[in-house]
């Protein structure tokens, strides 16, 4: 452990932890309370991809055109909300997600500044770089998400038909869930290399 000339008790460490988390959740709160006053940035970002204009599908679309002539095919998947407060609490969680998304560097700097005096000097040095990969590659794996995991699953999903006589109209809470859920599990996945 670091030399300190200080050493604090069991509760001192508890007050400096709980502060720790107390200013975490602070900051938290502020970016999810502005990204749920920009409401319409915010769902113009989350729903983009059901679009076919979409940067992804207009890319591939581009590629493929190399290959064959045939045009971008469009397609069209509504969303509906089958709550009565669904859209309201849905707004909420997504802001609330927003604004953790939107913190995590200070988050991360708030728990380095807890974990850090009990670290050796060359310690920190390598811890530093470790956690800065980490979210170098957590940032990398939600934009990867975003950008052509989720595209993907969605235009094949939102799309698939059993029949014709059965149309495909995906409630808004299965969106943001599948959205949601991908971006984690995409992030858990980059996280390997950094963790073995």
């Amino acid at each position: 452990m670091a030399a300190d000339t200080d050493k604090q008790s069991f509760w001192e460490h508890l007050d400096v932890l709980r502060a720790a988390i107390v200013k975490s959740l602070l900051v938290a709160v502020v970016f999810g309370v502005a990204a749920f006053c920009f409401k319409e940035e915010l769902f113009a970002v989350i729903l983009a991809p059901k679009d076919a204009n979409f940067i992804t599908y207009r890319l591939l679309y581009s590629l493929s055109s190399l290959v064959t002539e045939a045009g971008a095919p469009d397609f069209l998947v509504k969303l509906i909300n089958t709550g009565l407060a669904e859209q309201f609490i849905i707004h909420m969680k997504t802001a609330l997600c927003a604004g953790i998304l939107c913190a995590s560097p200070y988050i991360l700097y708030q728990l380095f500044r807890f974990v850090s005096p009990a670290l050796y000097v060359n310690e920190r040095k390598y811890v530093v770089r470790v956690v800065e990969g980490g979210y170098a590659m957590f940032a990398l794996s939600v934009a990867v998400s975003y950008f052509l995991i989720f595209p993907l699953t969605f235009r094949f999903l939102g799309t698939y038909q059993v029949s014709g006589e059965v149309e495909n109209m995906i409630a808004l809470q299965s969106y943001i869930s599948t959205l949601m859920t991908m971006s984690l599990a995409m992030g858990l996945v980059f996280e390997i290399p950094i963790l073995s």
